[in-house]
């Protein structure tokens, strides 16, 4: 069929793009926590990819306000492109609350998570990166499912070992405050229920592109963590 108005692609590069400033940053994070040196110097690095970030997402919109034929759906594209943002910003803010709270040791559960963090990018990446053939981007979008689950897995570990001594009242608050901080790293998690919601939400617009641009007819499973809390 003879295609008059071709659809406009660069919308895909423009996504690559974000994924990968997402990448780099989630990977500084994490060497942020293991390092336990030079914070501030982390944090900075940082922040410069969330400006680049937000640059990005601007790019993306300034775009889409000037393409008639896009590859997807418009409102599609402005929720990815949104949704990416925010998995940036979440760690730019947990960054940011090392430094606030002054955490010298975060602990390794809250290494853990950092590591959840990068496969999540690393799978955000790959889903981005075969947007254009929307059949295989399926099975990152369950793996990103997975890691969330396996992130509140290590979060309900973390909060009980956080609270078993509660004899030192001073002990219990600034571990609380680890706690605090370890939220804000799993809101990349569970926001991926708003990064899973935001990679979630990365992951639940990828995931929603994929039936709905698709010749196939399947039915999308998302995977649950049936183990109980202990």
């Amino acid at each position: 069929m003879l295609r008059l108005l071709p659809k406009e692609e660069k919308f895909f590069e423009m996504f690559l793009d974000s994924a990968e400033n997402i990448q780099e940053a989630a990977k500084l994070l994490k060497e942020m926590l293991e390092s336990g040196e030079n914070p501030d110097r982390f944090t900075r690095e940082i922040k410069e990819l969330e400006h680049s970030g937000d640059k990005m997402t601007h790019e993306i919109i300034n775009k889409l306000n000037k393409t008639f034929v896009t590859p997807f759906d418009r409102e599609d594209i402005y929720d990815l492109s949104r949704a990416l943002d925010d998995v940036l910003d979440n760690i730019d803010s947990a960054a940011h609350r090392i430094i606030i709270y002054r955490i010298a040791d975060p602990g390794q559960n809250a290494i853990r998570l950092a590591q959840i963090i990068i496969e999540c990018a690393d799978e955000i990446l790959k889903a981005i990166s075969n947007l254009n053939h929307i059949e295989k981007v399926y099975p990152h979008c369950v793996e990103i499912n997975r890691l969330e689950n396996e992130g509140d897995s290590i979060l309900r570990e973390t909060l009980t070992w956080l609270f078993q001594d509660k004899k030192d009242a001073i002990s219990i608050i600034m571990k609380s405050i680890i706690a605090f901080f370890i939220v804000d790293i799993q809101k990349y998690q569970d926001e991926t229920r708003e990064s899973d919601n935001q990679t979630g939400d990365v992951y639940e617009r990828v995931d929603f592109l994929v039936p709905k641009n698709s010749d196939s007819d399947f039915e999308i499973i998302p995977y649950h963590d049936e183990t109980p809390f202990r």
